[in-house]
């Protein structure tokens, strides 16, 4: 059911992910992954609800798994998707000591591009687009962030 949702949120089709993460979290409501990218996926509405769900994911996330680099990335992109930078800060921290996934290096390249620290930010994209294995959700997502960095 989890690859499920991550099929649907690769291919935009959020109401199917969302209801492929729900369903996950129904059996096992403590399941970082589908916690994380309901999150993520919900913070990229416009409606304020949902924006408030995907922080409520988020810090859920984070109180279990307190020093996990991709539930506080999570958090940290999710707090910046809402404006509220200063409450970033400690996740982010956080999240960047320890071993990132390529979703989360993404996450924190796109921060980076969008504070204009764009050598930074490039450099990520580069090392987490030249991973040919394993599952990289945002591929597309980086690739489009890196083209546009690449115009500059």
């Amino acid at each position: 059911v989890l690859l499920d949702g991550v099929v649907a949120l690769m291919k935009g089709q959020n109401d199917r992910a969302e209801e492929s993460f729900l369903k996950v979290l129904s059996l096992d409501p403590v399941n970082a992954r589908a916690n994380d990218l309901l999150a993520l996926m919900l913070i990229e509405s416009t409606d304020k609800a949902d924006q408030a769900r995907a922080l409520s994911y988020a810090e859920n996330n984070t109180s279990r798994y307190q020093n996990n680099p991709q539930a506080n990335i999570t958090k940290a992109y999710v707090l910046y998707k809402m404006g509220r930078v200063n409450e970033m800060q400690q996740p982010l921290q956080i999240g960047m000591k320890g071993q990132l996934q390529t979703d989360s290096a993404y996450l924190i390249a796109r921060i980076m591009a969008d504070y204009g620290d764009k050598v930074k930010a490039r450099q990520a994209l580069e090392q987490v687009l030249a991973q040919k294995q394993g599952l990289f959700i945002f591929r597309k997502q980086a690739q489009e962030l890196m083209d546009s960095l690449n115009k500059e």
